[in-house]
């Protein structure tokens, strides 16, 4: 579970004492003074400190900030630096660390602590230690300012290192700079530099380089390529790419000029090699890379997945006679994490043995393994470290000698990943231990090398109220390679009743590269995403994970009570046998959804990726992806891609709603969306403060012939909508995302459609604003840009609150992202009850394709999960990044696009985030049906402690949920909570109200 932030006054982890001010010297313009201020820090007892700050005021000039006198960097190295910041005020950013390798952060009200990992350059005579602000209005305050020297390991793969960001995939090398994360510009590859770099880029000038190796024997380089994304430009800036292979000469190969993506094809004379290494060398003006991937196909590569990864060292004094270097780290052979170390003993022979633990744990007692002689020669040794768990990058390594002394130690952090926790899940007693048979609850994303469990399980256990979904992920890890042939599945039964076999759905969980990290919470690493239908025969290579979604539903009518059955996997070394329990709750979720929703949907693109052109061809694969939203109980956008027509016939205006009611019937009537995007004609558009005229029928805006037609137009929709019972359903989404500047145009124009048509919905995708309030009907703010004061504030002024989440926001909120934890589309749902928000909003769920960063060809979701920005401003093949599965909740056929094909009329393929958005929905309601239940409990004179005891339950723990960006990434005690509703929906359900118990057995708790 993710440890909540403590958030209160400024209680602190101790660290060293601020240098002397004396040290600091103030640079600029601004105003800079020395502030004593008071902090509280909590060790073993809260102690209240004073100490001196660094202040600078900053009144819109450039820079203004406190260089640091002494501390000199050595070139090459690593450092951390970290401080304390807070500020005031506006304007662009706070400066941070060394000028020359310099990170920015926008300051906050409270105290917040930043940090970055960075290498010196080659040269560091010009190099100092600042912080200030860069056109900033208003003051920033320095707390704690810490320069440490680290050291940064990398991914052994017997003689291959990999680092954070590199990976061997399919045999396929990639490199891509992660700038923007923790490491910034100490990823492996990097040799050395002049080049400045500032946040998340290099920034050239003429003269100043810099160099990248990428050293991958025993594998041989065939061919290569690069892409790089220059952000700006200035005086013609231009820099010179050269490449150099084993070694050998430098050969300029290209250069780079204007603003956009460079694909770069290393020349075929340069090949085959061993090692390459990429110099980019200004030669005129200025230039800015803030992307830089390197790609090669290799000859000898396995066909597997190789991820570098990165640990930071954080050196402690330790006792003398024995000097360690640190090497790498590697997996040992159950793919448990290791720190090799180099050792060896500087005065007389030592016997040492490792050992690990967690930061605030007590010092080891003697370890009982053998113990490892040093002497003067060095010596391997290697360190096993902890299981990575939510919340435990840190931990302390070191050695010990044969009385428990420690004689070294460091702290290492290593980038906490989700996929390689393991903490989790049951292992199925009685399964043979070739199968590595095991089970988990839906919110896990299944990491392929994540070790087996600890826990074992006699069953799979789920349950659900009637009408409910429920998944779970079982999953297979054999010793050997191993081929899944067939499945079979009993019925469920409880006494004389059953739940049919055909209720029981297992699926693939299939896997996509991500190479380019969303966020600080990912890494290049291969995800669970797609969930297609398992086709049989499955191969499963020895010691990788394959996990299967498990889905069993509970049919309306289905007795309350515990219904149990066998799933049987029929594989090559033979059968495995699955025992199930299924608790059916004694109520029914609505069939029509309580909770709001809208999610855009791409007809185009369902078509053009399924090969449908007839008519008849797409209406059918259009009912299946309705019946997806159905099944999800969620809403599309657009229940159907042929709108209402509008005409003008001999002065009259015609509505045509010969296409739109017979599916508005099917969807809206009997499929029961809530929900949908009602296009309106004759609006005007654009953005601030570029405006176009509305144009309605041929007649502009301010004509009399436009006022009267559009107004009987609109007229005519609302009475439309609301004879056929529709009315509430619609919503008016014409503006996204408007700027302040947009404002005055957006309130006109909805002022407009409510004159015409006052019984319309006006929603708009912006947070409550004074200058929008009686101008909107429904709010839909990003999650991130509203307060539960404002949402109370608008819904007790009778208006309607949604919420949405797209690019953003990113890490700590909970996402959309296929690289972030499996529970937060499921969580975010029960955010959505705890805050009182009333629907949820995504903008697209068929988002597969962007044709500029794919001018030539589809994009294959498949095999690039990446959604990319699209921008009309872009030149063909720019590819700026928006977040892994933005925007792509659902997949097409699993199958290359770009190949001819026939037509394909199935379903989409869900992901386990559009599983979880379902799941979320359906925890919604049993919110809402337990509040239904306590107000017809209190017209009942049910006893207050059962009214406390149920209005408790209510309320999402904060154990669940704390806040917006404070939540558990465990499903469990989702799950406990959950049952613990159910069960008092149960109490509080009048007998009349439930399908009655034709058994004796009871249910399971």
């Amino acid at each position: 579970m993710k440890q909540m932030r403590l958030v209160g006054l400024c209680l602190l982890v101790a660290q060293t004492e601020l240098p002397p001010l004396r040290d600091w010297i103030p640079v600029g313009e601004g105003e800079t003074r020395q502030q004593r201020i008071i902090v509280l820090e909590a060790d073993r007892a809260i102690q209240r400190i004073e100490r001196m700050a660094l202040v600078v005021v900053g009144k819109g000039e450039e820079s203004t900030y406190w260089r640091h006198a002494h501390w000199q960097l050595e070139p090459n190295r690593h450092y951390v630096f970290r401080v304390r910041l807070r500020g005031e005020g506006t304007g662009v950013c706070a400066i941070v660390g060394a000028n020359t390798v310099n990170r920015d952060f926008l300051p906050t009200q409270r105290w917040q602590t930043v940090e970055y990992v960075f290498r010196a350059p080659a040269d560091t005579r010009a190099t100092f230690i600042r912080v200030g602000h860069w056109q900033w209005r208003g003051e920033l305050m320095f707390d704690q300012p810490q320069l440490i020297p680290v050291q940064v390991v990398h991914t052994q793969y017997g003689s291959l290192t990999l680092g954070e960001g590199e990976t061997i995939r399919n045999r396929r090398y990639r490199f891509v700079s992660l700038f923007g994360s923790e490491l910034s510009n100490a990823q492996s590859p990097l040799r050395e530099f002049t080049a400045s770099f500032n946040t998340n880029r290099w920034v050239f000038n003429t003269g100043a380089h810099v160099v990248y190796r990428h050293a991958l024997a025993p594998y041989t380089i065939r061919r290569a390529r690069l892409e790089v994304h220059v952000p700006y430009e200035a005086d013609n800036g231009a820099v010179q790419v050269a490449i150099r292979p084993d070694a050998g000469e430098w050969q300029s190969v290209h250069v780079l000029r204007g603003r956009g993506s460079h694909a770069i094809e290393i020349p075929a004379h340069l090949l085959p090699a061993k090692s390459l290494e990429v110099r980019f060398w200004g030669a005129a003006g200025t230039l800015q890379i803030d992307q830089y991937i390197f790609e090669a196909e290799l000859e000898g590569a396995p066909n597997t997945l190789l991820a570098g990864r990165s640990l930071v060292l954080y050196p402690e004094p330790s006792r003398g006679g024995v000097a360690v270097k640190p090497i790498a780290v590697r997996r040992d052979a159950a793919g448990a994490w290791q720190l090799l170390v180099e050792a060896r003993a500087t005065d007389a022979p030592l016997q040492v043995r490792p050992y690990q633990r967690l930061p605030k744990d007590p010092l080891p007692a003697p370890a009982t393994s053998a113990p490892v002689l040093l002497q003067q020669q060095p010596r391997l040794i290697a360190i096993p470290m902890l299981p990575e768990r939510p919340n435990s990058s840190e931990q302390l390594l070191g050695l010990t000698d044969e009385r428990g002394r420690l004689v070294w130690q460091a702290r290492a952090v290593m980038q906490v990943r989700f996929l390689e926790w393991a903490h989790y899940g049951y292992r199925l007693e009685g399964a043979p231990e070739w199968a590595g048979l095991w089970w988990c609850e839906w919110g896990w994303k299944v990491g392929r090398t994540r070790p087996l469990p600890a826990l074992t399980r006699p069953a799979v256990r789920l349950s659900a109220a009637r009408g409910e979904y429920e998944p779970v992920q079982l999953v297979l890890r054999p010793s050997q390679p191993l081929r899944l042939l067939k499945v079979e599945v009993s019925d469920l039964q409880f006494g004389r009743h059953r739940i049919p076999a055909r209720h029981i759905e297992l699926r693939e969980v299939a896997y996509v590269p991500v190479e380019y990290p969303t966020d600080s919470m990912s890494v290049p690493d291969d995800y669970p995403d797609p969930l297609p239908p398992l086709q049989l025969p499955l191969d499963i290579p020895a010691g990788q994970n394959q996990p299967l979604w498990l889905t069993l539903y509970a049919p309306y009518g289905t007795p309350a009570g515990v219904y149990t059955g066998t799933l049987t996997l029929h594989t090559s070394r033979g059968a495995l046998k699955v025992p199930l329990e299924f608790t059916v709750y004694n109520f029914d979720l609505p069939r029509t959804p309580t909770l709001r929703s809208g999610f855009g949907i791409n007809p185009g693109n369902i078509f053009r990726y399924h090969h449908v052109h007839t008519d008849t061809d797409k209406r059918a694969v259009w009912d299946k992806y309705m019946q997806a939203f159905r099944r999800a109980r969620l809403a599309p956008y657009h229940f159907t891609y042929e709108p209402y027509t509008v005409r003008l016939e001999n002065g009259r205006v015609i509505l045509d709603f010969s296409k739109f009611d017979p599916m508005a019937r099917r969807y809206l009537d009997e499929f029961g969306f809530n929900g949908f995007v009602l296009p309106i004609y004759g609006l005007p558009g654009g953005r601030y403060p570029h405006y176009s005229p509305a144009e309605f029928l041929g007649f502009r805006e301010g004509t009399p012939e436009y006022e009267r037609y559009w107004t009987d137009y609109m007229r005519q929709l609302q009475a439309h909508l609301r004879k056929n019972g529709w009315l509430r359903k619609a919503y008016i989404y014409w503006f996204d995302e408007p700027e302040e500047g947009d404002y005055p145009f957006v309130r006109r124009v909805n002022e407009q459609i409510k004159r015409a048509a006052p019984e319309l919905t006006r929603m708009l995708t912006e947070q409550p604003e004074p200058a929008l309030i009686g101008a909107v009907d429904l709010w839909c703010p990003l999650t991130a840009f509203v307060s539960p004061e404002a949402i109370a504030e608008r819904r007790r002024a009778g208006e309607e609150v949604w919420w949405y989440v797209c690019t953003g926001p990113r890490a700590p909120y909970a996402t959309l992202f296929i690289d972030h934890p499996g529970v937060e589309m499921r969580l975010w749902l029960w955010q959505t009850w705890k805050y009182g928000v009333q629907g949820v909003l995504i903008w697209e769920t068929t988002y597969w394709h962007n044709e500029f960063a794919y001018p030539d060809r589809l994009q294959n979701p498949w095999t690039d999960p990446m959604s990319y920005v699209w921008s009309a401003e872009f030149k063909p093949g720019t590819r700026m990044f928006w977040g892994n599965g933005d925007g792509r909740l659902l997949y097409p056929p699993r199958r290359d696009p770009n190949v001819p094909a026939p037509p394909l009329i199935t379903d989409p393929i869900p992901s386990i985030r559009w599983e979880c958005l379902r799941d979320g929905a359906e925890d919604y309601e049993y919110f809402v049906l337990l509040e239904q239940r306590i107000r017809q409990a209190e017209r009942a004179g049910v006893s207050a402690e059962v009214l406390r005891q149920a209005r408790a339950l209510l309320r999402v723990p904060p154990e669940i949920v704390s806040s917006m960006t404070e939540f558990t990434y465990d499903p469990r005690p989702m799950n406990e909570h959950r049952r613990k509703v159910a069960r008092m929906i149960e109490r509080l359900t009048p007998p009349t109200q439930t399908a009655p118990r034709r058994s004796t057995r009871a249910p399971a708790r």
